[in-house]
């Protein structure tokens, strides 16, 4: 049995935008921060002229997703961090 090769379709939207999301998911996987990646955020919006908004966007989105992910990480992170933890009831005392 052979399986076909099926080559993604993006969607209408044009490949500046994928891109801005390529470099934005690029750079959060190279470690920056949130705070970091909005203010690059914000110099690109600044910066923006005509067909550039499309990369803009891609970006904004990735940012975006990452603003989501990162409170969803941290608290399954601290949950996963804790769940061999023993209570001790000396403590609650």
């Amino acid at each position: 049995m052979t399986m076909p090769i099926v080559t993604a379709t993006p969607g209408d939207l044009p490949d500046t935008f994928y891109n801005g999301k390529a470099d934005a998911y690029d750079e959060i996987h190279a470690g920056a921060t949130l705070p970091e990646m909005e203010t690059r955020l914000d110099w690109l919006i600044d910066a923006a002229t005509g067909p550039y908004w499309n990369y803009v966007a891609g970006y904004a989105a990735q940012v975006a997703s990452f603003r989501m992910q990162t409170p969803l990480t941290i608290g399954a992170e601290t949950e996963l961090a804790y769940a061999h933890v023993e209570p001790n009831p000396e403590a609650i005392r």
